[in-house]
């Protein structure tokens, strides 16, 4: 690894079942952030525990969004979801933060980060008071995640940590971390709920959660304007278009007035007020050297696998839905043209 080993994402959505449609579109909102700011498939690991996308209720099967507006479609061609259903267990979970999982797992479903990477860890699902629930089945503690990021950190699995929680009474969920150099950012406090946002009509369910709806369209705001290379990006987190990437900048966002919960920020070990977001969601070094893929290229990171996993077709991923893959570089250029598009 080199001394700059870039950003790794743990995406979780535990819940399953059609009313838990927003989960699932949470945990898709942190990927379409990730994926749009640089980050490959190839350091993402998504755990989606259910099926919304191909749910027979669901009335455009294989897309989901997290607004009635369909803004953002979060389910593209060329997702790879590496632990669905029944495959998304607590164990599978702190196995992908471990490395402990089965000998036959796949190299790209694995998190291969180091001492020198910054990893993001994104939770969603239904939760309270020191545990978090899987699939209505079983539970994950707030002892047992402290353990595992605790023995992540002793195995140099990261150099920092951000623990973002979207869930009932989150921030219980963080509080037996102690130094590990890790930052929380729970949605909601000890005693407190956390909040859906909006129904669509046209889905039935609510299709967002409001601390991650607001988190998806901060992230999506430090992306440069269209045609704006990385390597024009200002320095320290913040982008040349002038907006504070700063997890500071965030919380502000999440007021309560907003979220209608007390955000609660986690210190443990680390000083939080340094947190700079694209510290933990951009390319990695050998992406970041060279120009962004010009249109119709199908560049080697955007395929599943491309850093010693295994690719797969896009009808095998998405199941539900067919049709041809777009390049990354049309796919940027799309969500570009959508959120500069918008008034903000």
């Amino acid at each position: 690894m080199t001394d700059d080993d870039g950003s790794w994402v743990v995406i979780l959505s535990s819940s399953q079942f059609w009313h838990n449609y927003r989960h699932e579109a949470s945990a898709l909102s942190v990927y379409h952030a990730a994926r749009a700011l640089g980050v490959p498939d190839a350091r993402i690991v998504l755990m989606i525990a259910g099926g919304a996308a191909c749910d027979p209720r669901n009335p455009r099967a294989g897309h989901i969004w997290n607004s009635a507006s369909h803004a953002h479609e979060l389910y593209p061609c060329d997702i790879a979801v590496d632990f669905r259903g029944e495959d998304v267990t607590a164990s599978t979970f702190i196995g992908v933060l471990t490395d402990s999982l089965p000998a036959t797992t796949p190299a790209a479903r694995r998190l291969h980060s180091s001492r020198s990477s910054n990893v993001l860890v994104y939770m969603t699902g239904h939760g309270g008071d020191g545990f978090f629930k899987f699939r209505d089945a079983h539970e994950l503690t707030a002892s047992e995640l402290a353990h595992a990021i605790t023995q992540m950190h002793a195995q140099k699995r990261y150099g920092k940590l951000l623990l973002l929680i979207d869930t009932c009474q989150a921030a219980t969920m963080a509080e037996e971390l102690g130094g590990a150099e890790a930052v929380s950012l729970a949605a909601s406090e000890r005693g407190e709920s956390s909040f859906a946002k909006e129904v669509d009509p046209a889905v039935g369910v609510a299709v967002s959660d409001r601390f991650t709806f607001h988190v998806h369209r901060f992230l999506l705001a430090l992306m440069p304007p269209p045609r704006l290379h990385e390597q024009e990006r200002g320095a320290a987190g913040r982008v040349s278009n002038g907006i504070d990437g700063s997890l500071a900048a965030l919380e502000g966002v999440l007021r309560r007035s907003r979220v209608l919960s007390t955000v609660t920020r986690g210190e443990h070990g680390w000083d939080g007020s340094a947190v700079q977001l694209l510290d933990f969601l951009r390319a990695p070094p050998r992406a970041r050297a060279s120009a962004p893929p010009l249109a119709g290229e199908q560049p080697a990171a955007w395929a599943r696998g491309a850093e010693g996993g295994v690719a797969e077709g896009a009808a095998a991923r998405r199941g539900c839905r067919s049709g041809g893959s777009r390049s990354l570089a049309s796919w940027r250029r799309a969500e570009e043209s959508a959120f500069w598009g918008e008034a903000h």
